[in-house]
């Protein structure tokens, strides 16, 4: 039966003040990776932001991370920032696809994939479904300093 946890996460007042609590990802596991890109994404205000473990259910990727962005603009947005703060925290992406398709982008880092989706292609694809029987990471946003 898989399993769900919480993890704690916090909004930062920026962008910037956001980069100044992030790790250094160049050295991160995938687990730290998924929750620091978490992070970003609850930062640019995406919503439904879930992390699932494929270890050993797939052969593509440790983790994928979905979220779901309110238009398609918010899509090219999310996904620019998620680039350009791994990118300044040592991890850019290895490949990215269709960034400017506005219903779907994939940031690539290799041990995690990170899915920005218009609501609509989130229901349709229902990627989650697909890894019904894997665990859950759902991050959770607290005011507290113990949160990334």
């Amino acid at each position: 039966m898989p399993e769900t946890k919480q993890v704690y996460i916090k909004s930062y007042g920026n962008e910037e003040e956001l980069a100044k609590h992030l790790p250094d990802l160049s050295k991160a596991n995938a687990e730290e990776i998924a929750i620091a890109t978490a992070q970003i994404l609850n930062q640019c205000h995406a919503t439904d932001i879930q992390i699932i473990d494929v270890r050993g259910k797939s052969d593509v990727t440790d983790f994928y991370v979905l979220a779901t962005a309110q238009s398609g603009i918010q899509v090219q947005s999310i996904s620019g920032t998620l680039e350009f703060l791994t990118t300044e925290k040592g991890l850019p992406p290895v490949r990215k696809e269709d960034l400017k398709s506005r219903v779907w982008a994939v940031l690539d880092y290799s041990s995690v994939l990170v899915h920005i989706m218009f609501r609509e292609s989130r229901e349709f694809y229902n990627i989650e479904k697909l890894y019904a029987d894997a665990d859950r990471i759902i991050p959770v946003e607290s005011a507290e300093d113990t949160a990334l």
